[in-house]
């Protein structure tokens, strides 16, 4: 991948990140061979206003002021329904690093074809299109706990009319009440302390599975801001049996020995792309295998290795 976009800050970037991320993206912003090929994607016009609503963005992190933002319909080259997304947020990173960057396309061509998706970390929906484009017959269960998220996210979903649910909650490792914190791509969740009143319901995987045939998922795709920290945690994680491929972005190293320890009692063919970790194939030891580990740490898969993971800002 060559690309400046994940050098961008994200969440409460400090004072220098933002100025390294604005002039950054200013010499990316219309670098002529990223600029086309981004355009031939989106087209022309929406790259130029994609771009300068994210330069402004940048500036106004920088600055402190309040970046205007408005809506602009985007049709993705190949795709029949545009999306909408908001010019002066991070959508513009979203769209860019789903159809453009393509971060998703180690899992094009799933075998057996994926028939149902759960979507943890759904933002406005560009990876749910992306994959319900991809495979014509799947179902896609949506989780996102952030409103304007959820709202923008049913609008570009719309299309798809009954292949889609959208679940307004948190992915949790248990039920409950959560508290919201950040905007855009950077929308975490932590648990609600006593007293403090809830922002958005939690939801547990074995809670989401309930509403897939079957109680069977085909593709987990998790986005959810350090949160997978507390879904992967142990004594949370019986239901990966249910669960064929794992399509996760991990936010540091916490998160990657939480998540590896979890799957260190299956099988999977593991890979890495962009800031997305991919595991297929998952199905359990059996007998006298015996999972891998070091020191009482999951061991890495070595061709995940070979992929380094993105530096990420807490």
């Amino acid at each position: 991948m060559n690309s400046a976009l994940h050098n961008l800050p994200s969440g409460r970037p400090n004072t220098k990140q933002r100025l390294n991320g604005l002039l950054g993206w200013s010499l990316k912003m219309f670098k002529p061979s990223d600029f086309k090929a981004t355009a031939q994607v989106i087209g022309y016009r929406s790259t130029f206003v994609l771009r300068t609503g994210e330069w402004f963005r940048l500036l106004s992190e920088l600055l402190r002021f309040t970046c205007p933002s408005a809506l602009q319909a985007i049709r993705p080259a190949g795709y029949q329904h545009p999306l909408y997304v908001r010019v002066g947020t991070t959508d513009a990173l979203v769209m860019e690093q789903v159809f453009v960057l393509r971060e998703y396309s180690p899992f094009d061509d799933l075998v057996p074809r994926p028939q149902v998706m759960i979507d943890c970390g759904g933002n406005i929906g560009c990876a749910s299109v992306y994959f319900l484009n991809r495979y014509p017959d799947l179902k896609v269960i949506v989780v996102e706990p952030d409103s304007d998220n959820v709202a923008l996210c049913r609008r570009n979903l719309e299309p798809y009319g009954n292949r889609v649910q959208i679940v307004q909650a948190g992915a949790w490792s248990s039920t409950g009440g959560l508290v919201l914190s950040g905007t855009g791509w950077a929308t975490k969740v932590r648990k609600a302390e006593p007293g403090e009143s809830p922002m958005v319901e939690a939801i547990d995987i074995p809670s989401l599975l309930t509403l897939a045939p079957g109680e069977r998922v085909d593709l987990l795709k998790i986005d959810i801001e350090w949160s997978e920290i507390d879904v992967f945690r142990e004594g949370s994680i019986s239901w990966l049996s249910q669960v064929s491929n794992i399509a996760i972005e991990l936010h540091d190293g916490e998160c990657e020995d939480v998540f590896f320890r979890a799957l260190s009692a299956y099988h999977y063919e593991g890979s890495r792309f962009s800031e997305v970790t991919f595991c297929a194939n998952i199905r359990p030891f059996f007998g006298h295998e015996r999972p891998e580990t070091a020191n009482g740490r999951a061991v890495v898969p070595d061709q995940l290795r070979r992929f380094p993971r993105a530096a990420s800002n807490r």
